[in-house]
């Protein structure tokens, strides 16, 4: 009679455990979106090819109202050469205006290399110091600048575990997490078109999932995450 206690509590302790939640990340993991019904949502986002090896997390987590949260991350391997474009069109953009103003229409070639790069930020300082620029107008060149000069990015999605069937989720936000030499800032995504990308191994970086205003947005971000500046104290 007592082993056949034992098998019965054996029994309903395996059942129990059977009837209870799953763990959010397997939710949303083994979950198929309509996008792609072939695949699960992990195996899409966990071989997306642009992630830096050994870089996707999931991890979980509560929000201030309750809710669980279960974020994918990743770091984007495509970022750098993305953003060092951007940048390098954006000096040779400013450098040119003032060689043209200065030395009647010297233009200044796409920088093809980090050296190239350096030279010239060295240049457009020099230009800036021979027309003697105020502080205001150097803030406002590197201002369109140095926004560009991202050191890493990780995109992130969060999706929150449906409290009435904990077996459901919903896709609540997709955004960049942007780290530069002095700061770190956050830009959102479009959902769908940030999904699309990771999904068909295509990059974050173009305008369904950065937006048509990406420049101004990446601007506002990197404008908003300044270091503040030390107090100056009088004697």
């Amino acid at each position: 009679m007592r082993f056949a206690a034992l098998l019965c509590a054996a029994a309903l302790t395996t059942v129990l455990t059977g009837c209870g939640d799953p763990k959010p990340i397997d939710v949303v993991t083994k979950g198929v979106l309509s996008i792609d019904k072939s695949v699960t949502l992990g195996g899409a986002l966990n071989h997306y090819q642009n992630c830096v090896d050994k870089t996707v997390q999931w991890k979980e987590s509560t929000s201030e109202k309750g809710a669980t949260i279960v974020t994918f991350s990743c770091q984007l391997g495509d970022a750098p050469a993305v953003f060092r474009k951007r940048y390098a069109e954006s000096i040779v953009a400013m450098t040119s205006e003032g060689l043209a103003t200065l030395f009647r229409g010297l233009s200044l070639p796409m920088p093809e290399t980090q050296e190239d790069l350096d030279e010239a930020e060295v240049l457009l300082e020099t230009m800036l110091d021979k027309v003697d620029a105020p502080e205001a107008i150097r803030e406002t060149i590197h201002s369109t600048m140095y926004p560009y000069k991202v050191q890493e990015a990780t995109v992130e999605i969060d999706f929150a575990i449906d409290r009435t069937n904990r077996s459901k989720f919903d896709i609540k936000e997709a955004r960049l997490d942007l780290t530069w030499k002095d700061r770190k800032s956050v830009m959102p995504l479009y959902i769908d078109g940030t999904l699309a990308a990771l999904y068909h191994d295509e990059t974050v970086f173009q305008p369904d999932a950065l937006g048509k205003r990406f420049e101004t947005r990446l601007t506002e971000a990197w404008k908003e995450a300044a270091p503040e500046k030390p107090k100056e104290t009088t004697l």
